[in-house]
Parts: C-alpha cells; sequence; structure tokens
C-alpha cells in the first residue's frame, strides 16, 4: 500500500512532526517515514525533549530535525 502512495505525484510541500519517543520498534519507524515522504515533499522533525532509538532512526530519516 505504501507503494501505491508514493507513486502519486500529488504531494503537501511539507510537514512539521513534533516528536518526543524513549523508543519503539524500528520497523514502524520505517512504515511512519516510509508514509510521511509518500505524502510530503519535505518533513521535518521538532524534538523538544528526546528521540531515542526507533525515534532516532525517524529523524535521521527526515529532511531537517
Amino acid at each position: 500500500m505504501i507503494e501505491k502512495l508514493a507513486a502519486h505525484s500529488n504531494k503537501n510541500p511539507a510537514i512539521a512532526i513534533l516528536l518526543t519517543t524513549g523508543g519503539g520498534l524500528a520497523e514502524l519507524a520505517e512504515k511512519i517515514v516510509e508514509f510521511t515522504h509518500a505524502h510530503y515533499q519535505q518533513v521535518y522533525f521538532i524534538i523538544p525533549d528526546n528521540a531515542l532509538s526507533a525515534g532516532t532512526i525517524m529523524c535521521m530519516a527526515g529532511d531537517r530535525i
């Protein structure tokens, strides 16, 4: 399903995600990043506190932290 969404060319310009997490599943972080990149041209992360483990993976896959 992610692949079908990514194939559409009508993406929104950008999204900023406010993220605070102590971690989680790396596979889920990857799916979240794939989904956001499928819908937005630019993905930004705002980290007010912590982004550990899976949160770090998500941030590193973004366009700007």
